[in-house]
């Protein structure tokens, strides 16, 4: 949970492990809806949210598309 300073709500940030790993990122929500790109957009992550990520021991096979990855 990071709650920035003066923010009204804190920004909550929890984590899933698969496969007895933790170096790759999965998969992930934000606010409780699938997240189906590689990064976040800085206002997605406003005070309230919350993202959870789902990590693995070997990346996912969608994590090499050029779409997913960030502008």
């Amino acid at each position: 949970v990071v709650t920035p300073p003066g923010a009204p709500a804190p920004l909550t940030i929890t984590r899933e492990l698969r496969d007895g790993g933790d170096r790759y990122i999965v998969a992930a929500t934000l606010d409780d809806r699938p997240l189906d790109r590689a990064w976040v957009r800085h206002a997605e992550l406003r005070p309230g949210a919350r993202l959870h990520l789902v990590l693995a021991a070997a990346p996912a096979a969608r994590a090499a598309s050029a779409a997913r990855r960030p502008p």
